[in-house]
């Protein structure tokens, strides 16, 4: 399977760039070290997609599943995405959604959630988490950047992530003028998108 063999092409345009230095710094060693280098993320990679293949596998056992062949538009993104995830929170995650493909019940079609999570952060999963238990809202302080109904930090490039992504949108607020309606974005007050109920729902 391609996405258990990666290509290591960026490492050797990073090595290709460093070679000068690197020939006088490490000398003939260079092309070994840069070989090696590239098994070792190869390796790494690898160890992540095994780890979570073996966390889908107890949780369908667990479920007790009827298993279905993967899309091979979902397959792709979750291999890739799985390899570079190192974080529990989002293995976890990672894990759920696979499993969810592969539930014939469930009948999941979307393929995008795994671009989706792969574009996510910790505390960005963390934000969404809180919205989904507190009324699927978020009040902020833009002096502070911490929410008012207090569960850690956030940024607000953090949060112009969830928004570019389509999983949370600034709450209008609507005013009425001499019979006309006018809407009106509040910066400080942001509401959960039925997308990113749906999504955290296929990563359960």
């Amino acid at each position: 399977m391609n996405e258990l063999n990666i290509k290591s092409s960026t490492i050797e345009q990073a090595i290709d760039l460093l070679k000068g230095f690197l020939d006088k710094a490490i000398g003939p060693a260079v092309d070994e070290w840069g070989a090696m280098l590239a098994d070792n993320v190869k390796l790494r990679r690898f160890k992540n997609q095994i780890r979570n293949l073996e966390k889908a596998k107890k949780i369908a056992e667990e479920r007790k599943i009827s298993i279905r062949q993967i899309n091979l538009k979902a397959l792709v993104p979750y291999l890739e995405g799985v390899s570079m995830e190192e974080d529990e929170t989002l293995q976890e995650m990672w894990a759920n959604l696979f499993v969810n493909y592969l539930d014939s019940e469930k009948n999941l079609t979307i393929n995008v959630y795994p671009d989706i999570l792969k574009q996510l952060s910790t505390n960005e999963v963390v934000i969404l988490k809180f919205m989904e238990e507190n009324d699927k809202r978020l009040l902020m302080n833009l002096r502070t950047q911490t929410g008012k109904n207090y569960f850690g930090k956030y940024s607000l490039e953090e949060l112009g992530n969830l928004d570019r992504l389509g999983l949370i949108r600034e709450e209008p607020n609507y005013s009425f003028y001499d019979g006309h309606k006018f809407e009106e974005l509040q910066p400080e007050k942001f509401y959960l998108t039925e997308f990113a109920e749906a999504f955290l729902n296929a990563c359960k």
